[in-house]
């Protein structure tokens, strides 16, 4: 999300194209059972992009904030949920109180961001999330996998857990559909 090897307004432009993201009761379904979700409370989408993932968190019952620094993204995904709050920002600077989220999620942004910046992103995620609160991460695990981590970019299961559980969180679970992985915030 804020790496500036990447061009987002010209990513949310390619976005476009990708399928919508299902939000059907069977849908919803699987991420309550899967994740133990319950729906309440406030939700982080960090890097939000088109907002393509709100309408599930607002299947699920949660009040999500979306943030992104793609301009061109934030304003069609206002377009499409003027009820939803679209903040542009940098992932390394949130602009929120300590404590205010139940649920941050982030799907395949850590992935394009320097090792630097994801501790960044880490730092900020747990200081806007309640004690206790969950943070979803869907990151790829293919590519150059890097145990070492000075590849910058891409981990196994292994390293991702690793990599997350140094920056205060524990992995409650893991799917490997779509390598999605559940932490929960922990206080030091």
């Amino acid at each position: 999300m804020s790496d500036d090897r990447i061009n987002w307004d010209a990513e949310a432009r390619r976005a476009l194209s990708d399928p919508p993201i299902p939000s059907d009761e069977q849908t919803i379904k699987w991420y309550q059972d899967t994740f133990s979700l319950q729906g309440k409370g406030t939700l982080l989408d960090f890097g939000c992009l088109l907002g393509k993932w709100i309408r599930l968190w607002l299947g699920l019952g949660y009040v999500p904030i979306g943030i992104d620094q793609s301009l061109y993204g934030l304003t069609l995904a206002k377009k499409t949920h003027p009820q939803v709050d679209f903040i542009r920002c940098m992932g390394q600077n949130l602009p929120f109180k300590e404590g205010i989220f139940d649920v941050a999620m982030s799907i395949a942004v850590f992935q394009h961001n320097r090792n630097v910046t994801k501790n960044k992103f880490l730092s900020e995620i747990r200081h806007a999330l309640k004690r206790n609160g969950r943070l979803l991460l869907a990151e790829s695990t293919e590519g150059d996998v890097d145990e070492d981590w000075t590849n910058d970019r891409y981990f196994s299961r292994e390293g991702w857990v690793k990599f997350v559980s140094q920056q205060g969180f524990k992995l409650v679970t893991h799917v490997e559909v779509g390598s999605w992985y559940l932490f929960e915030r922990v206080d030091f």
